[in-house]
């Protein structure tokens, strides 16, 4: 069901669809139980069940299912919310709401966050629950804010069953998809960061791989950095562990 609403000088304002509605436009396409679109605003608002594609510039989709979703169809950004969950590439997210900022009609940046829960992000290599995630769309970094809680697999090649996980509690995470690193920051109640029976505290923890093997190299600890493992414990404005020897150095 469809029909056309029209203002107080009689011209088209808005074409509202029911029952399952869906619309297709070059670069998206979104569907949900009623869409309704506004001439004067060109804006597509979604709601119910909503469904929708977005295209990067290499054509790669980005999911969204939500409860509503606003879509502007002239390279603006793209708003949902309630329910979320989304798919980009090898990235998976479940949020309250999310942001698709555009930059020359295209998406440039992905927002997700969360007021009540803790929004919820997968990759393959980790597992991290925040406040507010930031995926550059070009360069797939991620950035993590606000109760940062992750579960780190720093092996790249080795499956998750094959290797023990980094476990890191911080205010903000970054991950830099080009190189693999990791740098936690937190200079409130310091990073936290445990991997098999070594456990450390500091400002600031980097988590730095091999650029060819994807193997993990080191951690570096700094900012009133205090690592213990079951023998030993060290503490010092900077400590780096080694992953091949498990031994630090400071």
């Amino acid at each position: 069901e469809g029909y056309i609403e029209t203002n107080e000088q009689g011209e088209h304002d808005k074409a509202i669809f029911n029952g399952r509605a869906k619309l297709k436009l070059k670069d998206r396409r979104i569907e949900a139980d009623k869409i309704t679109i506004s001439m004067k605003e060109k804006t597509i608002y979604a709601e119910g069940n909503t469904f929708s594609e977005l295209k990067d510039k290499n054509n790669d989709l980005i999911t969204i299912t939500s409860d509503y979703q606003e879509l502007h169809w002239d390279g603006n950004n793209a708003n949902a919310r309630g329910n979320l969950k989304t798919t980009y590439l090898d990235t998976k997210v479940t949020a309250e709401e999310a942001s698709i900022i555009y930059k020359e009609n295209k998406p440039d940046q992905a927002l997700f966050f969360s007021k009540e829960k803790i929004s919820h992000l997968e990759q393959p290599t980790n597992i991290t629950y925040a406040k507010e995630f930031v995926i550059d769309i070009e360069s797939h970094d991620l950035l993590a804010n606000g109760n940062v809680k992750s579960i780190i697999w720093p092996d790249k090649k080795k499956s998750k069953s094959d290797q023990d996980p980094v476990h890191v509690s911080t205010e903000k995470l970054f991950i830099e998809n080009a190189t693999g690193t990791i740098t936690a920051e937190s200079k409130i109640n310091q990073v936290n960061l445990t991997y098999q029976d070594t456990k450390g505290k500091s400002n600031e923890a980097t988590l730095l791989r091999d650029n060819k093997s994807g193997k993990p190299d080191k951690i570096i600890f700094k900012g009133a950095a205090n690592v213990v493992q079951e023998d030993k414990e060290i503490t010092s404005e900077e400590v780096i562990f080694n992953f091949e020897d498990k031994k630090k150095y400071f």
